[in-house]
């Protein structure tokens, strides 16, 4: 059995992760409402979102803003996978301040000397060495720092993407915008004129998961999101077409385990 390290510290807006083997849960397939900044130590890893697939090599960070669908594949030995994660809540800074740094810098190749990997090196090195106090502190001030490093960074060089199926590509499109709608396979056939079982294979085989997946997921996820920024959950039964509000009730308390006012809640709370 591979040995398996997980260090993380964490801040009111932000945390930070070390970790080394095992792939984390449902293979890092993932969708969330913070952004993310993740920077590969180690290992022979494609990076797959709603757009692209491409294969990224150590010291590049991808940046994942809320509500994307990614996954991170491993290629080779898994024992040695080993990666960075910064995770950011878009309350650290000023409203939409996040979302403008980071605007078309998804992938950056850095090296060693680079100041946003030394940021994360220095965050490691202090994990098991301060206070946590002391570390949400030094956390959320590096957190900073490195957002706005990305902002000032220019683009990295046209990232060699691998082959997705052009349907796939036009069915994750329509999808993403209408995934609060009528995105039923018998919808899709219609819309694409393709068959049913064609569209399921192709989006499967192209994106490590299910239609159905995708959009229960991306649904609970941007559900979540709006409840943290304010917006209440009888508007969000009416704005995600659910039959009524009891049923969003039961369907967000058995997603995350909490009632959507207690989530709303919580983080005015903050």
């Amino acid at each position: 059995m591979s040995e398996y390290i997980k260090k993380q510290g964490i801040s009111k807006f932000a945390s930070f992760t070390k970790t080394k083997g095992k792939i984390d849960v449902f293979n890092e397939k993932q969708f969330h409402d913070y952004y993310e900044f993740y920077l590969l130590l180690n290992g022979k890893v494609d990076f797959l979102n709603e757009h692209l697939r491409t294969q990224i090599s150590p010291y590049t960070l991808v940046i994942i803003p809320p509500n994307e669908y990614h996954q991170f594949i491993v290629l080779d030995d898994v024992a040695n996978y080993e990666r960075f994660v910064l995770t950011v809540d878009s309350n650290l800074l000023e409203k939409g301040t996040i979302g403008s740094a980071v605007c078309g810098k998804e992938i950056l190749l850095l090296d060693k000397e680079n100041r946003i990997v030394k940021n994360f090196f220095h965050l490691n090195s202090l994990l098991d060495n301060i206070s946590d106090k002391d570390f949400a502190t030094v956390l959320q001030s590096i957190a900073t720092d490195v957002i706005f490093l990305v902002k000032y960074l220019p683009k990295s060089e046209q990232v060699k993407k691998k082959s997705l199926s052009p349907l796939a590509l036009k069915l994750m499109e329509y999808i993403s915008k209408h995934y609060a709608e009528d995105c039923s396979l018998k919808t899709l056939s219609k819309e694409f004129n393709f068959s049913v079982s064609l569209i399921s294979h192709t989006f499967k085989k192209n994106f490590g998961i299910s239609i159905k997946q995708f959009i229960q997921q991306k649904l609970t996820a941007q559900i979540n999101s709006d409840l943290k920024n304010g917006e209440k959950p009888e508007q969000l039964a009416y704005k995600y077409n659910f039959a009524n509000y009891s049923t969003f009730y039961r369907a967000y308390k058995k997603r995350f385990g909490a009632s959507p006012s207690t989530t709303k809640k919580s983080t005015l709370n903050k």
